[in-house]
């Protein structure tokens, strides 16, 4: 229930700010002692002069507790700022500047060792006292997050949370088996999701093996290729681009077919409308933009079964292929829009632009000095394996079963993780 006159008991007290007190009053459960962040994490400064001749790992966080990840390798030589940290497997890694975003994660085996600037804060836990993972569970909520938001300060966009505030944060604490117990089933349905995408990338690369076999080098000094067949005038992108496989090759110019209907916004039949984008790790998704009627650019419409891609963005996987359950179907001018035809289905192709063969190929054969692109008119000419129907339905149709399997484990883990939510805290009463 709202009230004016709200109360704060003196061993809860952290700070004598009113702003900090009401802002950081969680709707915790009142049967699990609160306990200081500072009390369980310690702040790890262990300091590094970089060196030219040394190769240094960098991570990255991502954001809403996507985790800690390998960023990149680097020479000493390479990286400005030669003052920075060491970390180590197991600490708490927090992003000053993205905290407000969900930027937490514990380091794993990956970044062990690897190097983090001032940007970053480094604590280490005592397992003693909390589970690391019920801690990253704990700054995944949306209150934690509100509180990170409310204790970060500075210009937008460069906002840096204050140490201080998050140290001195107060959070409910069971005791540690309890810990284990509470976070059992997000970890058990993390890993099961986690097994499945593996089992993908191991059904690509499994039907990447049986499309396309790797040629031995030729060793003849003259080779000779057919005119029918001749798709460039580079001796190159021939040489490296030719494939073989226990399948058809076909050019794919014979299979696809550019789309270039579109319709301008006031054409459109509502004020406002949302476009596609595209995502490498999924394809084509619903994008948020809306734009109005007084926008006279035309946009390219998008039908369930067609394909796009940004020709001036190609890279492992940056293809979408349209279904029903996208809702929107116009895209901006700028990508490539196409279907199949002729035994070829989109589906396969799809699964073929995830393929790191094919995207060799697409990158032997893309235009431009400083900026690579992938016009229509080189796709045309790419080849591909083309099995039978019945044959390209087989791999879809295994593909499809462990995604459906993903969005199942997706779903359960978020049960997962509102439980942990309702067990850690109480119901906002309104």
């Amino acid at each position: 229930m709202d009230s004016l006159l709200q109360f704060i008991e003196f061993k809860d007290l952290t700070s004598w700010s009113v702003s900090h007190l009401v802002e950081n009053q969680f709707n915790y459960n009142k049967k699990y002692e609160l306990v200081r962040i500072g009390d369980f994490l310690k702040r790890n400064k262990t300091q590094i002069i970089l060196q030219d001749e040394i190769e240094y790992k960098r991570v990255t966080i991502k954001l809403n507790n996507g985790g800690v990840f390998l960023r990149d390798k680097k020479y000493g030589k390479e990286i400005g700022t030669k003052k920075q940290y060491l970390i180590k497997k197991g600490q708490f890694l927090l992003s000053k500047i993205d905290a407000r975003n969900g930027a937490f994660g514990v380091v794993t085996d990956e970044v062990d060792g690897a190097i983090i600037t001032a940007d970053f804060f480094a604590y280490d836990i005592d397992i003693d006292k909390i589970d690391p993972y019920f801690l990253v569970l704990t700054t995944t909520t949306e209150q934690f997050k509100k509180f990170a938001q409310s204790a970060s300060s500075g210009t937008t966009g460069r906002q840096r949370i204050n140490e201080k505030r998050f140290l001195d944060t107060k959070i409910p604490l069971p005791p540690l088996d309890k810990q284990k117990e509470i976070v059992g089933n997000v970890i058990q349905y993390e890993k099961k999701l986690n097994e499945l995408r593996n089992e993908y990338i191991n059904l690509v690369n499994e039907f990447e093996n049986e499309l396309f076999v790797q040629n031995e080098k030729k060793e003849e000094l003259l080779q000779f290729i057919e005119f029918k067949d001749l798709s460039s005038w580079s001796v190159k992108n021939y040489l490296s681009s030719e494939i073989s496989s226990i399948y058809k090759i076909v050019k794919l110019g014979d299979f696809i077919k550019e789309e270039k209907e579109k319709i301008k916004p006031f054409e459109y039949p509502n004020d406002e409308f949302k476009i596609l984008g595209v995502n490498n790790k999924i394809g084509l998704f619903d994008n948020e933009i809306k734009l109005g009627k007084n926008i006279n650019q035309a946009y390219k419409i998008v039908k369930d079964g067609f394909l796009a891609y940004n020709p001036y963005r190609v890279n492992v996987g940056s293809i979408g292929l349209k279904t029903n359950k996208q809702k929107f179907n116009l895209i901006s001018p700028a990508y490539v829009v196409f279907s199949c035809k002729n035994g070829l289905l989109p589906e396969y192709l799809f699964l073929i632009f995830k393929m790191d063969t094919f995207n060799k190929i697409i990158n032997e054969n893309t235009r431009g000095s400083v900026r690579q692109i992938l016009a229509f008119d080189i796709l045309e000419n790419l080849k591909i394996p083309l099995p039978p129907l019945d044959k390209q339905k087989e791999m879809i149709e295994k593909i499809q079963t462990n995604l459906k399997e993903q969005e199942k484990a997706i779903k359960n883990k978020k049960l997962a993780l509102k439980e942990f939510e309702m067990e850690i805290f109480e119901k906002n009463i309104k």
